[in-house]
């Protein structure tokens, strides 16, 4: 009824055209016959001295001035975005409502009827007989296992990388504190002992000395005497 209401003016106006153009296909024997031989040549004789005298000066002097100054800078936007603004507004008015009434009846008489149940079916097929077969038998008992596999590696490297760094970075401090310890330890008992025993050797061999040069002085002196 909507598309009706609309089509109703169009008709309307071709069946005021019609009689005009059926006046016009009387018309073309009399203008072949009488218009063409005899008026249009008076019309001519009178129209070019005209054309000469008037009507080019006005066009050289005024229209073309006011064409080139006013219209093409002032008017032509404007008239174009009238014209723009009436598209615009018919197209919202009249060939939206009427492209959305078209989409909105193929849709109920169209998609939702056979459409929608025919998608459905086929995505509900794919579903069980690709999707879920997939998942079942690929993705659940080979893949998982695979990527939890992967994941339980990633972990187990990691951990035994860290335990490693930690065992040789433990066993490399150990080693070198004993090693600086017993280098230490033998530098040190050794310059304890030289000095211990040169003192020690000193002392001893200077008291022997001593001893023996007195004994030997006392018994020289008595076998003297």
């Amino acid at each position: 009824s909507y598309l009706v209401s609309l089509i109703s003016p169009v008709l309307s106006l071709v069946s005021l055209i019609s009689p005009v153009i059926s006046l016009v296909y009387l018309i073309s024997p009399v203008n072949s016959s009488v218009i063409s031989p005899f008026i249009t040549p008076a019309i001519s004789s009178v129209i070019s001295p005209v054309n000469s005298l008037v009507i080019s000066p006005v066009n050289s002097s005024v229209i073309t001035p006011v064409i080139t100054h006013v219209i093409s800078p002032v008017i032509s936007p404007v008239i174009s975005l009238v014209i723009l603004s009436v598209i615009s507004s018919v197209i919202s008015l009249v060939i939206s409502p009427v492209i959305l009434s078209v989409i909105s009846s193929v849709n109920s008489s169209v998609i939702s009827p056979y459409l929608s149940p025919a998608i459905s079916s086929v995505i509900s097929s794919v579903n069980s007989s690709v999707i879920t077969p997939v998942i079942t038998h690929v993705i659940s008992p080979v893949i998982s296992p695979a990527i939890s596999s992967v994941i339980f590696l990633v972990i187990l490297s990691v951990d035994l990388f860290s335990h490693l760094v930690n065992h040789l970075s433990c066993h490399l401090v150990s080693h070198l504190i004993s090693h600086l310890s017993s280098h230490l330890v033998s530098h040190f008992s050794i310059q304890l002992l030289s000095h211990l025993s040169n003192h020690l050797s000193g002392g001893f061999f200077s008291h022997l000395s001593r001893h023996l040069s007195s004994d030997l002085s006392n018994h020289l002196t008595i076998g003297l005497l």
